[in-house]
């Protein structure tokens, strides 16, 4: 597979890859740029791929972001590519916090009921 580049001119206006049967995806190289004008929040939460059948080879993609959108990353949701924030860090500790309270919360009701 070659290289894939994703155009973002704006937040409506950038580059749509539709596949008609399954992405094989493997050695591939996708780069994500920004045009003149457009800004780093133009490329939050775009669809830039969609195949009609699986998409695979995502472990062996190399990802190059144009300065700008370092922070974001590349999510599959169903049989569809797309760009979104990566989380902040603070966003990890809530969710292990919640984790934690609801695992005592489970040994306490275990506990209680021996």
């Amino acid at each position: 597979m070659g290289e894939i580049l994703v155009e973002i001119a704006g937040p409506d206006l950038y580059d749509q890859i539709l596949v008609g049967g399954r992405a094989d995806l493997t050695g591939a190289t996708l780069n994500f740029t920004l045009l003149p004008g457009a800004r780093p929040e133009d490329a939050r939460h775009i669809s830039f791929l969609t195949a009609a059948g699986s998409i695979v080879g995502l472990d062996r993609v190399t990802y190059r972001f144009h300065p700008g959108l370092d922070g974001l990353t590349v999510v599959m949701q169903g049989n569809t590519l797309m760009l979104a924030p990566v989380p902040e860090p603070e966003t990890w500790a809530m969710l292990l916090a919640g984790l934690g309270l609801v695992g005592l919360m489970v040994r306490r009701r275990l506990d209680g009921s021996n």
